[in-house]
Parts: C-alpha cells; sequence; structure tokens
C-alpha cells in the first residue's frame, strides 16, 4: 500500500511539472495564455493586425497609448522602440533591465515614461514586503 501512496504522489508531480512547463512556453508565443490574461485594450483602442515597418511611422499601433505592436519574429518593430512590455504582467523592461535578455516581448514602447503612462511599471522593481 505505500508504494501506491509513493507512485501516486510521483505521479501528480510529474503532472503539474508538465502544466507549469507547458504554460509557461505557451507564455512566449503570440495568441498564448499569457494574451488571454491580459488586460483588455483601453476603449475605443483596438490592436491592429500583425506586421510591423522599419520606421516608427510603419510600426503597427499597439493597444495602448505610444505602444507598437513587435514584428513577427518578436523584435521590435522600430529602432526607436527600445523597451519591451509584457501586457499579461503589466511589466515593462529597458536596455538597462536585468530582464531585458529574457524578457518576451508582446508590446514595445519608446521609453519606460511611456510604459508606466499606459499603466506598466518596472519588471524589474521589486514587490512590497509583506505585513
Amino acid at each position: 500500500m505505500e508504494q501506491f501512496w509513493l507512485w501516486a504522489v510521483v505521479a501528480i508531480a510529474v503532472v503539474t511539472l508538465l502544466v507549469y512547463l507547458g504554460r509557461r512556453s505557451r507564455a512566449r508565443d503570440r495568441g498564448s495564455v499569457a494574451d488571454a490574461l491580459a488586460p483588455p485594450p483601453p476603449p475605443g483602442r483596438a490592436p491592429a493586425p500583425a506586421g510591423g515597418g522599419t520606421s516608427a511611422a510603419d510600426a503597427d499601433t499597439g493597444p495602448y497609448p505610444g505602444s507598437a505592436l513587435p514584428r513577427p519574429d518578436g523584435s521590435a518593430p522600430a529602432p526607436d522602440f527600445m523597451v519591451k512590455a509584457d501586457r499579461a504582467a503589466m511589466r515593462y523592461h529597458t536596455p538597462a533591465s536585468p530582464g531585458f535578455l529574457d524578457a518576451a516581448a508582446d508590446l514595445w514602447f519608446r521609453s519606460g515614461e511611456e510604459a508606466e503612462a499606459a499603466g506598466f511599471a518596472p519588471g524589474d522593481a521589486r514587490p512590497p514586503p509583506e505585513v
């Protein structure tokens, strides 16, 4: 009987790990769970279709003021968009942020100030201590 419980615990741990890894990998893809959990765009603003140009004028307008959608490969839509943002977490990363290289962007901004004006918080900000 003891072996049954041991195998049951191992099976639950394996299933939990697989679910976690599956969600984590899908969160990096466009059209993922992260997009489904993201807050809706402000009223009157709808996401533009995917695409992207080489200048700011050609960049697809994002759902937030000052934002732009990434190119199909996930890169910045234009050279002046240097701040990555994650809609699900409502966080942004500047090139100086420790997590910039690892961050997956589903939106881009020209500056951290534009991202904050749209309601995003710095990605490297620490949560307030619990009391």
